[in-house]
């Protein structure tokens, strides 16, 4: 999503913090602030839109959404695996999915509506 500086998130100076990470830990929480920041603007909206698939547009907005963000979780799973390596029997589109999971709008909303701060969501 494009943030305030009207940037796709590769562009976005969270992703050059992924690049110079010298560690998984430190390109994880790189991401995962990145990531929060645009959850923060985007997971109502993109609630609402999921919610109505029966309209054609929001139908088309969230496809193309969920292509952009497998698209670039799993470039991000790549470059995880090829800098740091995985955990055994972990492989790039299993760890693409658990990214997608934990990085989705469901899953920030659902936490958020149980108490827990945009801090706290990043730290865990």
């Amino acid at each position: 999503m494009l943030g305030p500086e009207k940037l796709p998130p590769p562009e976005q100076r969270f992703w050059a913090q992924i690049d110079s990470a010298r560690s998984a830990r430190n390109a994880l929480a790189a991401f995962a602030c990145g990531n929060t920041g645009i959850l923060a603007r985007v997971a109502a909206i993109d609630e609402v839109a999921k919610a109505a698939p029966h309209e054609p547009g929001a139908s088309a907005v969230v496809a193309n959404s969920e292509q952009l963000r497998r698209e670039g979780y799993g470039d991000l799973a790549t470059m995880l695996a090829d800098w740091f390596g995985l955990r055994a029997g972990l492989d790039v589109e299993s760890a693409t999915d658990l990214l997608l999971m934990f990085g989705s709008s469901s899953t920030y909303l659902t936490l958020r509506r149980y108490g827990w701060s945009g801090e706290r969501y990043v730290a865990c």
